[in-house]
């Protein structure tokens, strides 16, 4: 359909929440950090595409090689009061327009440039946006954030400009016509959305750099009211992820995102008003406050294919469709016909269909995507058994008009299994092309770790796809049914992205967007951005824990420093919840704390009066935190400390079971947990931290640990030194891949879990990096390196540990370990990049100090 596309990192820009950029955003000239498109890609796009395959997709969704690079040093700042949020005058805040729940316009700018002239344009959109430039798909966004810190796109389009007439072209679509709604669907919840809006701020240049004039979003440009894309939600489809497509290609503007399209029946935009960005000292009644975008583009991969057609149902035969999918052989269906076929990716993935087809008027292609196959009673098999249950799931509808068309979502979607419904009608219709584009935060497994056990090799494949699904502009908890970033799951999928990745800049903007959540009372949402709001208390706690993590694996002190108000007033409020009884007393919002199977509310019972243990723990773990963090910032960490050796004692002395030797979950009882046990070891309580250790995970009376804190368990594994324990806690995993599964589910029922892909069940990677390999940071920013390998009965393991980067853009430097045991002795190997300290723990023994780069070591181990 197109020629590959590749997508590079986004360098660091201009950042109006680090200090030390705010001046530069403040003058006239603002390098910031653009998108280019490079000149040869553009060449080759042109020689080699067939000139069908560049008719505007709704076409395709995908940015022709973005090349980011910092803008010349001319450039204007952006949104000085000319550039003008626009739609239609039917459709504006003040005349709302009620015609398609997502309300879509089209928008137009021709103007006229000569060779070798430069141009730079700044973009956003409330809600999402396409942009192309002569034709060509550039841009498209923006990144999740809120209406407070609305972000925009900077493109470099100098590559794509002509002699003569040029034009600038954009899809836009409104979500906030519908509210989003848990049963019935509605907008997406994790799209924050205020009212209808389309901005782009540029400055046509000589080639010199001399400004020719700007080119902004007013009157002058062109708009058409969407007739072509309405929504709906079907049986199967996801709520919280909005509504899927029914797309009318008779009623497509095809074209007109090229310079020849005559749109002269189109209206003049409606201005509304002049765009803000978040350093202005002017008001505006359109609430958003444009900021550049925090993140890398994501990765939009090269055209994949689909692994096998099965279980067709009438012509063409799975051998047809085998060679539609493999080779691009047409297929061609005769009027009056219907066909259905079920399609396995072979991996849960995300991205965009692609689908090429002529012909076909008045035909209907229906097209239903699903993580696994389920039978009537919504029961799953094993993944791999294609005999078994059908595809039910989100819906898109395609209208075909007779043309020659290329169709591709405006929003990526979630799926392992598709389903094709086609019937003709009064014309044959030929498919010409189907596959598919994966798009993901653009993290690279760097550390690739591989132990002596191949099942554990397998498990870090699985797991690893899982935190890839999981990332896009955001975390998420989960790609196909809620696509929201949760602080207690984005805690576990920051830290794998430090050591696996070593890329820390999408945890950043998590930090945070959680920090611009908070509430008066000093809570975060437990969520965020979201457009429902929602509070879980120990959420909040989760962010301030995450926020001490980044503090050790980045050392940027000044984003740390930015954010320690909003940790000091999170836990102002924890300490305000102390009782009488020296413990933490009944807390506000939905009091979730972990989804055990004992405890069908996600919490024990009773924990809504206040009394559950696990609320001082964890406020007493989040509070030693916070100290760490003062001492980041220059501050005074002795309230935090005295706060925490407080609770501590309290909840020491009100909870724990002496004859037991762990924490009950209430007071005056001994029914206890695992989560609130795995807190105490955290908070490191006055107990024998190894029996307790020994006792989470072998004492049937506690109640059980579930994905999510089974994390939390291995890292107090570590503190404890038990984790010669881990081996016998990987049941889960071990069963995920005997259920064919790509990626790793929400909960241990692989017959009826709602979620086939859940970050939170991701740690493994964490347990794998910093424990089994044994690499960690023991001081801010990997200025002391810290390699203590936990063999767990393993006899190898091996990794490349990348040292944490706060923007891709920054050099790459790892920490090469190797350790084997042999004959009853351990040898490591280790290449430390740099200059950096070294302290190496082998079993048994003492830390060790070294200096790089090449170490080794070796040691005796016991049988």
């Amino acid at each position: 359909m197109e020629a590959p596309i590749h997508l590079l990192q986004v360098p660091r820009r201009l950042d109006p929440y680090r200090k030390s950029d705010q001046r530069e955003l403040h003058t006239t000239e603002n390098p910031g950090s653009v998108l280019q498109l490079t000149p040869d890609f553009h060449t080759l796009v042109m020689k080699t595409t067939p000139r069908r395959a560049l008719l505007p997709l709704i076409l395709c969704l995908f940015p022709a090689a973005l090349y980011p690079t910092t803008s010349p040093a001319s450039t204007p700042q952006w949104f000085d009061g000319r550039a003008q949020w626009v739609w239609s005058s039917e459709g504006t805040w003040a005349f709302p327009a009620t015609e398609a729940p997502y309300p879509t316009r089209f928008f137009r700018k021709t103007f006229e440039a000569e060779s070798g002239d430069r141009l730079t344009v700044a973009v956003s959109a409330d809600t999402r946006y396409k942009l192309w430039c002569n034709g060509t798909l550039v841009a498209l966004g923006p990144a999740k954030g809120d209406i407070s810190h609305h972000f925009f796109d900077e493109v470099v389009l100098d590559s794509l400009l002509r002699d003569g007439t040029n034009c600038l072209a954009a899809q836009v679509e409104y979500h906030g016509a519908v509210w989003p709604h848990y049963q019935f669907g509605g907008g997406n919840v994790s799209l924050m959305t205020a009212c209808p809006g389309w901005i782009l701020d540029g400055t046509l240049r000589h080639p010199d750099g001399q400004e020719k004039f700007r080119i902004h979003t007013d009157r002058s440009w062109k708009v058409l009211v969407d007739h072509a894309l309405d929504r709906q939600i079907l049986p199967g489809c996801t709520p919280c992820v909005g509504l899927y497509e029914d797309f009318d290609c008779a009623a497509f503007p095809w074209d007109f995102q090229e310079p020849k399209y005559d749109d002269s029946t189109w209206a003049p935009a409606t201005e509304i008003t002049a765009g803000v960005p978040t350093w202005a000292d002017r008001d505006s009644p359109m609430p958003h406050r444009l900021t550049p975008r925090l993140i890398a583009q994501l990765e939009i991969s090269d055209d994949r294919r689909f692994q096998t057609a099965f279980r067709p149902e009438g012509n063409p035969s799975a051998d047809q469709w085998m060679d539609l999918m493999a080779d691009d052989q047409p297929l061609t269906l005769p009027a009056h016909q219907r066909a259905t076929v079920r399609i396995d990716t072979g991996e849960l993935t995300t991205g965009y269909l692609q689908l090429a087809f002529s012909g076909g008027a008045g035909a209907s292609i229906r097209i239903a995507y699903a993580e696994a196959l389920k039978n009537e009673q919504g029961q799953k098999s094993n993944r791999n058994d294609l005999e078994f249950g059908e595809v039910v799931g989100c819906v898109d509808l395609i209208r075909p008009d007779g043309g020659t068309r290329n169709y591709s979502p405006f929003f990526w979607r979630t799926f392992r299994f598709l389903e094709l419904q086609i019937e003709t009608a009064g014309e044959p219709l030929e498919l010409q092309q189907l596959t598919y584009r994966f798009t993901a935060y653009p993290f690279q497994d760097i550390a690739q770790v591989e132990t002596s056990d191949p099942l554990f090799n397998e498990i870090w494949q699985v797991c690893w796809r899982t935190a890839r699904l999981c990332a896009h502009e955001t975390y998420e908890d989960c790609p196909y049914y809620e696509q929201l970033q949760y602080a207690g799951d984005t805690q576990i999928q920051a830290m794998i992205s430090y050591l696996v990745a070593g890329d820390a800049s999408l945890a950043r903007q998590f930090l945070m967007q959680f920090d611009w959540s908070r509430q008066p009372n000093g809570l975060t949402r437990s969520r965020y951005p979201s457009q429902i709001p929602q509070t879980i208390p120990y959420w909040s706690l989760h962010w301030i824990l995450s926020v001490r993590d980044y503090w050790m694996y980045t050392g940027d002190r000044e984003t740390v420093a930015d954010l320690f108000p909003g940790v000091r007033a999170t836990l102002d409020y924890f300490m305000r919840k102390i009782g009488p009884e020296g413990t933490v007393g009944r807390l506000d919002g939905w009091l979730v704390a972990d989804w055990c199977p004992e405890w069908p509310g996600g919490a024990p019972t009773g924990a809504n009066e206040g009394v559950a243990a696990y609320d001082s723990l964890m406020t007493a773990t989040a509070l030693l935190a916070g100290a760490e963090l003062a001492l980041a910032v220059h501050q005074d960490p002795a309230p935090f400390q005295q706060a925490a050796e407080g609770l501590k004692s309290a909840v020491h002395q009100r909870y724990f079971v002496a004859d037991g030797g762990y924490y009950a979950d209430r007071p005056g009882t001994q029914k206890g947990s695992a989560f609130t046990n795995v807190w105490a070891i955290l908070a490191e309580m006055p107990c024998d931290p190894a029996a307790l250790a020994q006792r989470i995970f072998n004492d049937p009376q506690l109640s059980p640990l579930t994905m999510f804190s089974q994390s939390f368990a291995w890292d107090a594994l570590a503190k404890a030194e038990r984790f010669d324990l881990f081996p016998q806690t990987l049941d889960f995993w071990v069963q995920t891949l005997q259920w064919g599964l790509s990626t790793c589910p929400e909960v241990p029922n692989f017959e009826h879990a709602r979620s086939d892909c859940h970050a939170w069940s991701a740690g493994p990677l964490i347990a794998w990096t910093r424990e089994i390999l044994g690499v960690r940071p023991l001081a801010p920013g990997w200025e002391v390196i810290g390699i203590e390998p936990k063999p767990s009965g393993l006899t190898s393991a091996k990794g490349s540990i990348p040292i944490t980067r706060t923007h891709p853009d920054q050099p790459l430097e790892t920490i090469e370990v190797q350790w084997t045991i042999t004959d009853g002795v351990i040898r490591l190997q280790a290449e430390i990049p740099g200059r950096r300290h070294c302290k190496i723990r082998l079993p048994g023994g003492d830390w060790q100090e070294f200096e790089g780069p090449s170490i080794e070591v070796s040691a005796e181990v016991a049988g």
